[in-house]
């Protein structure tokens, strides 16, 4: 999935597997598996958030997740 993260200040894309997403996050799931346009053009866009911070979720999600 792309997620486009932006701020007033930065913009960053990251690809993300949907599974991953859907399992840390019930948003996610309804964004992907809804039926909405998300779904069809497997793209989230994501505003007025620090593309950084999400940057440490994704990190966590590939690094981390399930290893606690």
């Amino acid at each position: 999935i792309r997620v486009t993260v932006s701020s007033t200040e930065d913009e960053k894309t990251f690809f993300i597997h949907e599974g991953l997403l859907c399992q840390e996050s019930e948003k996610f799931v309804r964004q992907l598996k809804g039926g909405f346009k998300e779904a069809v053009d497997k793209a989230i866009e994501i505003h007025d958030e620090d593309p950084n911070h999400f940057g440490f979720f994704v990190r966590y999600l590939y690094d981390y997740n399930g290893k606690f």
